[in-house]
């Protein structure tokens, strides 16, 4: 993806869950110094961190963060076109009006059982609350908003995937959906969702298909759409016999 691409043109930071365990010899050199615990849905303080070491390069315009089973569907050249085509820079986030009243009935009794935050229930608004797609691309201005902000993270913590809600209603707040594109950027198969093994959520949470053995037809679905990314491969998947295409 990176090959003779001139490295002034992009940089690479990686928060590791499990840092003691990372000694990949290609992106050990990028693994940034902070770590934060992270859990299904909840990432919002390690993206934090990776925002916040992104930004002390003032020629880093946008953010984009991946999951480690994530790969590009279109070439560096591609995307970056895309992107600086947009010459406003504003930010790629699909979104839609949510009622945070039916996401707590409908998650009501892990709510209960993780100890949901009062001060989510006394100043989260419904005008400004949204769901969107946790992989995204955000600006400068829109990365910064996110790192600056203490209280409203504290609003969200312990909230049921908070990284579906808490950027979008802190953009909107700040009178930024002006701003956004509504566009999603990363692919994922949710034909054959899996649930999350997880007693927290007594597996009412979910994750979308996960690859191992791809064939061209399941290729071709991500390289024949519009997404620039696509999620989730394992690391034992096959793909690698596909990456010429």
């Amino acid at each position: 993806f990176f090959k003779n691409i001139p490295e002034d043109l992009y940089n690479i930071y990686i928060h590791c869950k499990y840092p003691d365990k990372f000694t990949d010899p290609f992106f050990s050199k990028f693994k940034i110094k902070n770590h934060a615990v992270t859990e299904w849905g909840v990432i919002e303080e390690a993206t934090s961190l990776l925002y916040a070491e992104a930004l002390v390069d003032i020629n880093n315009k946008y953010f984009i963060p991946i999951s480690e089973s994530t790969i590009p569907t279109k070439s560096f050249k591609f995307i970056y076109s895309v992107l600086f085509k947009n010459t406003e820079l504003k930010s790629y986030i699909k979104n839609w009006k949510k009622d945070y009243n039916e996401d707590y009935r409908v998650f009501s009794d892990i709510y209960k059982k993780k100890k949901i935050n009062p001060l989510f229930i006394e100043n989260i608004k419904y005008c400004h609350y949204y769901k969107l797609h946790s992989w995204h691309i955000l600006n400068r201005k829109h990365t910064k908003i996110f790192v600056d902000d203490i209280f409203y993270k504290r609003c969200f913590k312990n909230h049921i995937a908070s990284s579906e809600n808490y950027i979008m209603y802190l953009l909107s707040l700040h009178d930024e959906y002006k701003n956004i594109i509504n566009k999603q950027i990363t692919g994922e198969d949710w034909s054959q969702p899996e649930n999350v093994e997880n007693e927290t959520y007594e597996n009412r949470g979910r994750r979308p298909k996960t690859y191992d053995i791809l064939d061209n037809t399941s290729v071709h679905k991500f390289l024949d759409s519009k997404f620039l990314f696509a999620r989730k491969f394992t690391k034992k998947s096959n793909i690698s016999n596909f990456i010429n295409i």
